[in-house]
């Protein structure tokens, strides 16, 4: 949303990964902390140097009749400063909104996916394997 944003993203969907990102209002990161495929992701989300913290959640429930039911929540201490308390009361009309976008941009992503009836979820023994990690530019 912010045109001066400059981001950068280390890692991929895994513990670790994380998202940091600096514009002219200041600077924050997002770090996945936990990820259980197909059922959570946990993040820790700061700003300013990690002068505001939070945990962020993505919990993944399979449907009966198919698909996904994605539910994402935030929380924070917002410590004994009654300004903040006062603040917290107002997060869900100033961020409910922006976390709405994300989930239907979200479902327009995962509806306009292919179909892939035929994949299926196994665990394999483990064997070594060989893995060269590289990057590239655009």
């Amino acid at each position: 949303m912010d045109s001066t944003m400059k981001m950068e993203t280390i890692g991929g969907c895994e513990v670790g990964a994380m998202q940091k990102w600096e514009d002219e209002n200041g600077n924050g990161q997002m770090v996945i902390t936990e990820l259980v495929p197909y059922q959570m992701i946990i993040y820790d989300l700061s700003f300013y140097d990690g002068k505001y913290t939070s945990v962020g959640k993505f919990m993944i429930d399979p449907q009966d009749e198919g698909g996904f039911l994605i539910s994402w929540s935030d929380e924070g201490d917002l410590g004994y400063n009654p300004l903040h308390r006062y603040y917290g009361l107002m997060m869900d009309s100033q961020l409910g909104p922006s976390f709405e976008e994300g989930l239907e941009n979200l479902k327009k992503v995962c509806e306009a996916a292919p179909p892939y009836p035929d994949i299926k979820i196994t665990e394999m023994e483990p064997t070594p394997a060989i893995v060269i990690k590289t990057s590239c530019s655009f």
